[in-house]
């Protein structure tokens, strides 16, 4: 147990968490964080990285995805601790596209399915507690998914939440600062809700925006009057094995 001065506690090592609909600019929202970026994709959506300046791409081999359950801790614990320092944000694309092959291959150890789930529920916690531990700003997405709900007066209403099993969504997102739905308003423009409204499962414990453009989730700024693409370029940049 370490103990401090409550003024010695760090600030600005946020977690983020981004869910939404394909090609809403889930993961083109990670190039508005100024600094050098490690981008951990999941999903070989990678390509929309081509273009950020000081960015690293870890893609992880399809044999990889055999043993995620195993993979990602490594990765997290092992791997990526000796080059942290190279790093100002972590990022992760996506934390959605894991959830059945982790299921798959927990249950091939199992009789009971209902121990898979808890056991996956409690992996999705050890790994937001692993980024936590990582002190970094963190950045993470994830696919939306959609049900409807009836409220009390027999209006029904479709709700908007991270596709994660609920028990798994909770334990993994409890740990994050922000929770936001990324999506396009009604004349086209992307959104972040980052504040639940009915409908939004959303969190934002870092200040009191209700929503922001993608350009501003770094910043803290609801709008902004003009707008300047982040920087480019097209030097490669490496990591250093440590």
């Amino acid at each position: 147990m370490k103990i401090y001065n409550a003024a010695d506690i760090e600030l600005g090592n946020n977690m983020y968490l981004i869910y939404g609909d394909g090609g809403t600019g889930k993961t083109s929202t990670a190039k508005y964080f100024k600094g050098k970026k490690l981008l951990i994709t999941l999903d070989q959506s990678q390509d929309v990285a081509k273009e950020w300046a000081n960015t690293v791409v870890s893609e992880p081999e399809p044999g990889d995805f055999d043993d995620v359950y195993n993979f990602l801790p490594w990765l997290l614990t092992t791997w990526l601790p000796p080059k942290l320092d190279q790093f100002d944000m972590i990022i992760i694309d996506n934390i959605s596209n894991i959830q059945s092959m982790a299921l798959e291959q927990v249950m091939s150890t199992k009789k009971d399915n209902r121990q898979a789930y808890q056991e996956v529920q409690q992996w999705y916690r050890r790994i937001a507690e692993t980024l936590r531990q990582l002190r970094k700003p963190v950045y993470v997405t994830g696919w939306e998914t959609t049900f409807d709900e009836t409220d009390a007066m027999g209006v029904k209403k479709t709700i908007y939440t991270l596709d994660l099993n609920t028990k798994a969504r909770n334990a993994f997102a409890g740990l994050f600062d922000v929770v936001g739905r990324i999506h396009a308003d009604e004349t086209g423009r992307r959104i972040i809700t980052l504040q639940p409204d009915g409908q939004t499962y959303a969190k934002n414990r870092l200040n009191a925006r209700r929503a922001c453009l993608p350009e501003n989730l770094f910043n803290g700024q609801e709008e902004v009057e003009t707008f300047t693409e982040p920087e480019t370029t097209h030097t490669e940049t490496k990591v250093e094995d440590k």
